[in-house]
């Protein structure tokens, strides 16, 4: 059985597996976030201890765990004990791209922009990025940032709204919602960049999909997303958004800079599925 965890009820999936027919899965962790939590409140000590506990389940029901990260795995290891643990993940394949746009989106890729698709969470930071873009714009007011995904009915997006009203970017910073695939790729593909300012992070698919649709990558020195890029991305510290400033502004100066980085991100794409364990693992299913 091959199991992707996610949070929630199907914590206890792979206990009903080997409940019910008595085998344990091979269970692919997408993220511990929970274990890098800031325990500065006494409800996030007991969200932390209780996401611990819970996930435990999935442990002790698993033949086989699989980590995105090199990181990961050490992080794991610190907080559990388990025989077989491994260091993989699944990219998406290089294929031809044959995007039309839509009418909104198509004016969109007439502009300079940077893009940043990401759920709203506060682990993506989002306020970061907009300071470093509020940098930007006062040179370059011909600039814009738009992101897409989900979770704008959350407080932390209100958060952020009332951020780009006070910094008045409400007319260049745009939130374009739960965009299609097709949406997105054509948005990877005319970007000056896709940004990814994230911090306890761990696989991040947008930046394999800006490798693969030949998109510059900016990044967060976070440990897990340096492991991903390699060389093939410009990095920014974490959390400091005048240093993210200054790399958005060396894309939008240099165009040597962004060809570089994107011959580098599709060599890094190429090079890394051959030696992903799960990398076109439903091609050989289905």
């Amino acid at each position: 059985v091959y199991f992707y965890t996610v949070y929630g009820i199907f914590q206890h999936f792979p206990l009903f597996i080997n409940k019910k027919f008595n085998k344990k899965c091979i269970s692919s962790i997408h993220d511990l976030r929970f274990l890098k939590f800031e325990t500065n409140s006494l409800r996030k000590y007991f969200s932390k201890i209780l996401s611990k506990y819970l996930f435990k389940s999935i442990v002790a029901n698993s033949h086989t765990i699989l980590l995105p990260s090199d990181d990961l795995v050490k992080l794991f290891n610190e907080n559990f004990h388990h025989h077989n643990v491994h260091r993989s993940f699944c990219i998406p394949k290089l294929q031809a791209i044959k995007n039309t746009p839509s009418c909104s989106i198509r004016k969109i890729i007439k502009e300079k922009y940077f893009y940043f698709p990401a759920t709203i969470n506060e682990n993506k930071n989002h306020l970061v990025l907009i300071d470093a873009f509020s940098n930007i714009f006062k040179s370059y007011p011909d600039v814009k940032l738009y992101f897409s995904g989900s979770n704008t009915n959350s407080a932390l997006w209100c958060e952020i709204e009332e951020k780009i009203k006070k910094l008045s970017l409400d007319k260049v910073v745009q939130h374009l919602g739960f965009i299609s695939t097709n949406e997105r790729d054509v948005l990877f593909e005319n970007a000056v960049a896709s940004v990814f300012p994230t911090k306890k992070e761990s696989f991040n698919l947008g930046i394999w999909e800006s490798f693969r649709l030949n998109c510059p990558v900016i990044i967060s020195d976070d440990p897990e997303l340096l492991e991903q890029t390699h060389d093939a991305a410009l990095i920014s510290k974490v959390d400091d958004y005048l240093d993210l400033a200054l790399k958005m502004e060396k894309l939008l100066l240099h165009g040597k800079t962004r060809d570089i980085l994107k011959s580098k991100g599709l060599n890094r794409i190429i090079n890394i599925d051959k030696q992903s364990l799960l990398s076109g693992w439903q091609d050989d299913v289905f």
